[in-house]
């Protein structure tokens, strides 16, 4: 509603004078501080549907930047502060470890363990299996309106839950690599894809990177869903040629791996998409394909949540795997 673009308004006024006092706008590498420790894991057994896992969980120790719009709000999410994952390791010798990261409204052992294929990649491929929960999803809801927060409250949140995400996501590296973990691969999709993609300037020992249907470009989510309200005449909704756009797209520049150098070679990148994805525009998938310097690419003649029944995207995370 109209309230939401004001405050909208001023966020992006705030986010802009810091994000340009700390040079995050020139480079956004520098958004996403680097995790000092590694975490104090807690596991513990448990089982889904006859499939045994390790639970897992950990401390975030993420803070959002000094005056960084939207931190009260963040603040208030007191489940957010703890992460939450799900493990199937083998026995034995050290394995290579494979990382899913879930898309948006998922983050569940009930839903992840199906979208990504955990039990086929644990036991056909011979790999060990951590679904990790990101910000705001699954058990990390406590004390917000879960998912909801991230398109119900402007911009703020959404961009949080991604530096929250690759700081949570790389803690977990950490860990993995502590223990002796010397081959990983990071598989994300939708929301997670977008999360996923931005490890591909951060992190240079990953030794797969996959990305499904990646969220790409949130300025576009957020001007389709104002462009659905069309024809309102009351404030509620910023006119298509509204500077708050250009404003918008400059912030989310921090979170956007087109954004920032790929430290990956091409070689162990892999992307699948949709022809027909009503959430994530073709065009902004080929930025990131050229922008990754062409790796392999598959599209698959379908939408947005029909992916992990398509057989063109299966096939690339068979050869990767």
């Amino acid at each position: 509603g109209e309230r939401v673009v004001r405050e909208t308004r001023a966020d992006l006024l705030r986010a802009l004078s810091l994000f340009e006092t700390e040079g995050w706008l020139d480079d956004p590498r520098a958004y996403h501080r680097d995790p000092e420790r590694t975490p104090a894991v807690a596991v513990s057994e448990r089982s889904w549907l006859g499939t045994d896992y390790e639970a897992i969980t950990f401390p975030s120790r993420w803070r959002p930047a000094s005056r960084h719009p939207g931190t009260a709000r963040w603040r208030q999410a007191v489940g957010n502060k703890v992460v939450h994952g799900a493990v199937l390791r083998h026995r034995g010798p050290q394995r290579p470890w494979l990382v899913c990261v879930h898309g948006y409204g998922m983050g569940t052992p009930a839903i992840d363990f199906a979208v990504f294929d955990v039990e086929r990649a644990h036991r056909e491929y011979g790999l060990n299996v951590l679904t990790l929960t990101l910000p705001f999803h699954g058990a990390r809801a406590k004390g917000s309106k879960g998912s909801g927060d991230l398109i119900s409250t402007g911009f703020t949140n959404m961009m949080l839950c991604h530096a929250q995400a690759v700081w949570d996501v790389r803690r977990a590296l950490r860990w993995l690599r502590r223990d002796g973990a010397r081959h990983i691969g990071v598989h994300g999709v939708s929301l997670g894809g977008n999360v996923a993609a931005l490890l591909a300037g951060l992190e240079p020992e990953l030794e797969q990177l996959i990305v499904g249907v990646p969220a790409l470009d949130f300025t576009h989510s957020y001007r389709s869903a104002a462009a659905e309200e069309a024809g309102a005449s009351d404030g509620s909704i910023p006119l298509r040629d509204d500077p708050l756009w250009d404003d918008l797209r400059r912030v989310l520049s921090v979170i956007s791996p087109t954004a920032m150098a790929p430290s990956i070679d091409p070689a162990r990148l892999a992307i699948y998409a949709g022809q027909v994805d009503g959430v994530v525009p073709t065009k902004s998938v080929r930025m990131l394909w050229k922008h990754w310097q062409r790796p392999e690419i598959v599209w698959y003649p379908g939408g947005h949540l029909s992916f992990f029944l398509e057989a063109k995207p299966r096939a690339l995370v068979e050869r990767r795997l």
